[in-house]
């Protein structure tokens, strides 16, 4: 057999989307360190077009020149596999990581294969978990621009999803973002909006149950409802966690209350800090989870929370949730932005959010929408001028929302901090004048650090005792 395409790692993830490849008409050849699981994967498919190889100048033999390889490994392997596999192959063969990836370190290992070997290196990331992998994720792709739209794009659409909105077109959810390691970043991008939203869906969950009293079925329904309306995958999820039964109780009332981590949302923070980018409904979302992990429990004789009348509906807690969900992905395309420029990647958002719309955790029917507005907005256009993100999620009904929910959860003492977030970068940014000029005016009485005036240019100093 001459294969298509090569995949290497076939965890659940790079089964299923070897399979995909198969399934699409592509022959494949895979590979796996522990042969076992290559075999395994091979005879649940039981075709002469999936073939699985032991040796490594075996399995590259088999790819039909010039060849593409797909690396699907745990990141602390990606540098020993890929010079293993790398060193095997020829001249402009393409070698691709699509894990989780620094998009910095997809830099180095972009000039280092290709001084080294000869070989172009790209960072791709892919959404959508293990049904994604198989039935078509969202694919961002990072790499050299010529080589991606000639030889690498075209495959990659294979299988990637197509977005499941009434009136979108056809194009599937696919993006190249830029050189080097403009997929990873995007891709990093991607998991820090998912994991503010995640956190904002967890407290409306906590609100609908502890709040209003609605039992864990009817929570899902709220959900599934919301879903269904907004496209919303993660809403979908909840809903079935939310259902999901043990006998007589519900399966997430005996789920421990800790949320751990792999990195890639406290990448997005460290990286928006660094970029001087705020996300602080990103940072939220990151810093529950690392408390949930150290958690010190303090009981207070009077701890100044009341109970009373609820003077909030469901629909209030949804309104609330979408505008924090639209101000999350505002956050997550200016660090876009920001990392772009500094790296000179040239993403496109309107790209971004194509490949965003299916396919992937964090899709939404609205970003179809987004797509549509970024590719005739001018240059620097924010995601909160669209016209129709103003007059749906950020009208003054749903701001009243969220002060309702914001509210109801300080007064009964529920630890919001995504929901918080929202309404506080709401007031930053509607506000006239900030309290930072009290910083200003602090840092240059104790330090003389100087300070700037509204009325007169340049830098100023003042003695503050006088």
């Amino acid at each position: 057999m001459s294969a298509d395409i090569g995949l290497v790692g076939m965890g659940p993830m790079g089964k299923n989307l070897a399979i995909n490849f198969h399934t699409k008409g592509f022959s494949v050849a895979v590979h796996n360190r522990t042969h076992s699981k290559a075999e395994a994967a091979a005879n649940e498919v039981n075709s002469p077009n999936f073939r699985a190889y032991k040796d490594v100048a075996d399995f590259v033999a088999a790819l039909r020149p010039p060849r593409v390889v797909i690396l699907l490994v745990q990141a602390d392997v990606v540098d020993s596999v890929g010079e293993a596999i790398a060193a095997k192959l020829s001249r402009d063969d393409i070698l691709i990581d699509s894990g989780n990836s620094l998009y910095k370190l997809t830099e180095t290992r972009r000039d280092h294969f290709r001084e080294r070997f000869g070989v172009h290196f790209y960072g791709i990331g892919i959404s959508g978990g293990e049904e994604g992998a198989l039935k078509g994720p969202a694919i961002m792709v990072g790499g050299d621009r010529e080589s991606a739209h000639g030889r690498l794009l075209p495959l990659l659409e294979r299988v990637c999803a197509l977005p499941q909105v009434a009136g979108a077109d056809n194009r599937r959810c696919i993006a190249y973002c830029g050189a080097g390691g403009a997929g990873h970043m995007v891709k990093m991008v991607h998991n820090g909006c998912e994991y503010g939203i995640m956190q904002l869906i967890a407290e409306a969950c906590v609100l609908l149950r502890s709040a209003l009293g609605l039992t864990a079925a009817q929570a899902g329904d709220v959900f599934s409802s919301a879903g269904a309306h907004e496209g919303a995958y993660l809403f979908e999820n909840v809903a079935q966690v939310l259902r999901k039964k043990e006998g007589a109780d519900c399966l997430i009332d005996k789920v421990k209350d800790i949320a751990r981590q792999k990195g890639t949302g406290r990448w997005t923070s460290v990286e928006a800090l660094n970029h001087g980018v705020p996300t602080s409904i990103i940072d939220a979302g990151v810093l529950a989870r690392t408390f949930s992990e150290q958690r010190h429990h303090i009981s207070l004789a009077d701890d100044g929370s009341c109970s009373g009348k609820v003077d909030l509906k469901e629909g209030d807690v949804i309104d609330a949730l979408m505008a924090g969900v639209v101000l999350t992905f505002q956050q997550s395309m200016d660090l876009i932005v920001a990392i772009s420029n500094r790296m000179g990647y040239e993403t496109d958002l309107a790209e971004v959010l194509q490949a965003w719309r299916g396919g992937c955790i964090i899709r939404m029917n609205f970003l179809t929408e987004l797509a549509t507005y970024y590719r005739s907005a001018a240059a620097g256009a924010l995601l909160i001028e669209a016209p129709f993100i103003r007059e749906r999620y950020l009208n003054t009904k749903t701001i009243e929302s969220l002060r309702r929910v914001v509210g109801l959860g300080l007064h009964r003492g529920i630890p919001m901090p995504a929901f918080t977030a929202v309404v506080t970068y709401v007031d930053l940014l509607r506000t006239d004048r900030l309290a930072t000029a009290y910083i200003q005016g602090m840092r240059d009485n104790f330090g003389a650090h100087t300070f700037e005036r509204i009325d007169k240019p340049g830098t100023h100093h003042a003695d503050w005792s006088e």
